[in-house]
């Protein structure tokens, strides 16, 4: 048996559409079965529909180090895996995405550096990514950017088309699948549970204040693998992190008496 996985760098959805050239090229349609669509793909409609190669559809959201996350930071970059597992030994595929508001079903933007026999299509107020000529049998990565503050979930829908390429649509496989992510919410200022003790602004750009009544010895600033970036003892209670890129952090506090917390730091410029 062999298993394609097909990973995309993005906020959307997908859909391998015709042998060639995506649905939107074809007949100017999103067909990744999305609110608003007709709720047909390529597997229902009359082409790419024979059920071969039995494809299984699937979509995750990781970190730009490949670390699986449910929720998203706005403005922070991430990749969009979609996963289609099939048998048999297909030629390629094709696909078509699309990232929707769950409020509304707006289009949700934000693609960067397509690859190549990649693109994008507008159609109405969406913007949907799919192939433009068929795709080797490979990992695609799309790289995506969280959308602003206040978006709010957002809806992943996408669908897999496995063919055979005998250049028609006969023989051929078809999937869709469909994953929401929310929003993360960072407050101004972060409240430590077990000690009187706040951590702001946060998100932050130049300064971070740590307001509390307890005696804290030491303010550590770490990136997400556990690498120590800043460090210093301070009466004040504040830390710079002007030069620290755009991202996500954790701060640790080391207190007087022996013990230590830790709170999660985002860094906007």
């Amino acid at each position: 048996m062999k298993i394609l996985s097909l990973v995309l760098i993005i906020l959307s959805s997908i859909i391998i559409m015709a042998n060639r050239s995506g649905r939107s090229a074809v007949s100017g349609n999103g067909a990744t079965t999305a609110p608003g669509e007709s709720g047909t793909h390529c597997g229902s409609f009359g082409c790419h529909f024979s059920g071969s190669f039995d494809p299984v559809a699937s979509i995750r959201l990781l970190s730009t180090d490949s670390m699986p996350v449910n929720a998203y930071i706005p403005g922070e970059e991430y990749i969009i895996e979609v996963n289609a597992d099939y048998t048999g030994n297909p030629a390629g595929f094709g696909f078509q995405m699309v990232a929707l508001k769950s409020s509304d079903n707006s289009g949700v933007s934000g693609y960067e550096n397509l690859p190549n026999r990649v693109r994008s299509v507008n159609i109405g107020n969406r913007q949907y990514i799919e192939q433009s000529n068929i795709l080797e049998p490979k990992p695609i990565h799309l790289n995506w950017e969280a959308p602003e503050e206040g978006t709010g979930a957002i809806d992943l829908y996408a669908a897999v088309n496995v063919v055979n390429g005998n250049g028609s649509t006969s023989g051929d496989g078809a999937d869709t699948t469909r994953l929401q992510i929310i929003e993360e919410q960072l407050s101004n200022t972060f409240e430590l549970a077990s000690r009187d003790t706040r951590i702001y602004p946060n998100p932050a750009s130049s300064i971070v204040n740590v307001q509390s009544n307890q005696d804290i010895r030491e303010i550590i600033v770490m990136d997400i693998s556990g690498r120590k970036l800043l460090s210093q003892n301070n009466a004040q209670k504040t830390i710079d992190v002007r030069g620290l890129d755009k991202g996500i952090y954790i701060l640790i506090l080391n207190y007087s008496d022996g013990t230590r917390e830790s709170s999660r730091l985002s860094v906007q410029f």
